[in-house]
């Protein structure tokens, strides 16, 4: 890194390293990978809602749009139709490379009237490329390389909707040590839990706190930012991992005191990869009654595997106990 790089960002920087490992370890460590993925990833479209200015839950989003995989990219956001599909090229991506990951990925969903297209501004991303090009002539940390690419796609805004949200998806694709458990949210997830002004600091508002609101003084603010998010975020997978491994405990001691446990664990799964869980849904899965599907969700409930998040209401619906 630069000899001039601020004591206090340098300090971040290591911090964020440090996180961004740890998230990677406690992923390959985990007693139950695939539920652990599947909770970062309702994690990471929350979040990264909730930076395109909307609240984006999952359980109300399958209930507008269905359980089937793939069904909420109808929701009505930028990244939605994006999200989880890898970018073509690692490494710092070029005008043709983004064209290619919006493009396609809209082609590829089925069309919502609810749904605007995002158009392309060709021009505007060409000058978004020279940019990222000519900061990478300089050599920057990764880290840090990453948040000026996401900083400057939402400031060139070469898309019609959605600059900000597809930006650190895209800055985030740079970040070597989150790619094994990210779809482009971590940093997302950090920006929100720490409720760190990113809208606003890629608005260059002052907030009053600033000493230096020169433009290197602004570029340090966004950098720090961004440094702490992906931070906050490498530690709430470690949070969540966390909380992953006592949940599979709990479902590992409630089917070992079951003869019959098979269905007991699939609903335990079902409960881990989906926001929420119905009869109903849970009766077309298994292949089962409603009233069967009903009395293995209270069993689950019993066994504190999952929990109702309905209060009680006429359609019940269930949640993981994680």
């Amino acid at each position: 890194m630069h000899g001039n790089f601020p004591q206090n960002s340098l300090e971040a920087y290591g911090a964020t390293s440090a996180a961004l490992a740890r998230g990677e370890e406690r992923l390959a460590m985990s007693a139950n990978r695939p539920a652990l993925l599947a909770r970062i990833r309702m994690l990471e479209t929350e979040a990264l809602g909730s930076l395109e200015g909307e609240t984006v839950r999952d359980d109300q989003l399958a209930l507008d749009h269905g359980h089937s995989q793939g069904a909420w990219r109808r929701w009505p956001h930028a990244f939605a139709q994006v999200f989880a599909r890898p970018l073509p090229a690692r490494g710092l991506p070029n005008a043709e490379v983004v064209h290619s990951w919006l493009h396609e990925a809209s082609a590829e969903t089925d069309p919502a009237p609810t749904r605007p297209p995002i158009v392309i501004y060709e021009d505007r991303l060409k000058a978004w490329e020279r940019h990222c090009s000519a900061a990478q002539a300089q050599a920057q940390a990764p880290l840090l390389a990453a948040a000026d690419l996401a900083a400057a796609f939402a400031r060139f805004a070469p898309l019609s909707r959605g600059n900000a949200v597809i930006g650190v998806m895209l800055g985030e694709s740079c970040v070597k040590p989150v790619r094994r458990y990210s779809s482009g949210g971590i940093a997302a997830i950090g920006l929100s839990q720490r409720q760190l002004p990113w809208l606003g600091l890629l608005a260059e508002r002052d907030d009053g706190e600033a000493d230096d609101i020169s433009a290197p003084g602004l570029t340090a603010r966004r950098r720090h930012a961004w440094l702490e998010a992906l931070a906050a975020g490498g530690i709430a997978v470690v949070e969540l991992a966390r909380r992953v491994d006592q949940w599979t405990k709990v479902v590992e001691t409630a089917c070992a005191t079951k003869r019959s446990s098979s269905r007991l664990r699939r609903v335990a799964e079902l409960a881990a990869e989906a926001p929420s869980l119905t009869a109903t849904r849970l009766a077309g899965l298994l292949g089962i009654s409603r009233q069967g599907a009903t009395l293995l969700l209270n069993e689950a409930r019993d066994r504190q595997i999952v929990r109702e998040v309905t209060q009680g209401n006429a359609f019940r619906r269930y949640a993981a106990a994680i």
